[in-house]
């Protein structure tokens, strides 16, 4: 009988072996998984800052655009001005058709 305990006894301690074993593994793959996802976890988040970083050169980059085509706008308006006094000034003078001054009336 003493036997038999004692063979039962083993034959458990040699499943519980064989169980933790098993969990040793399994932890182990957990612990592999959870390392992969973190190491895929900061490239991602090293991919994100450099899409905002640019985003934000991007946003730079626009508004420095848009700073350029209102002072090319300011410009146009004031060349168009310039280029109606300039007008209204040579039409004062008259030519004839030879090319001289012609009197005014």
């Amino acid at each position: 009988m003493q036997a038999s305990i004692i063979n039962g006894s083993t034959e458990r301690i040699g499943h519980a072996e064989a169980m933790v074993g098993r969990l040793v593994g399994s932890v182990e793959n957990v612990f592999d998984t959870i390392s992969a996802i973190a190491q895929q976890s900061q490239k991602q988040a090293t991919g994100i800052q450099q899409v905002n970083q640019a985003m934000r050169q991007m946003d730079e980059i626009t508004q420095s655009n848009a700073a350029l085509v209102e002072q090319a706008a300011d410009a146009a308006e004031a060349a168009q001005s310039r280029a109606g006094s300039l007008v209204r000034s040579v039409a004062f003078f008259k030519m004839d058709e030879d090319g001289e001054l012609a009197e005014s009336a």
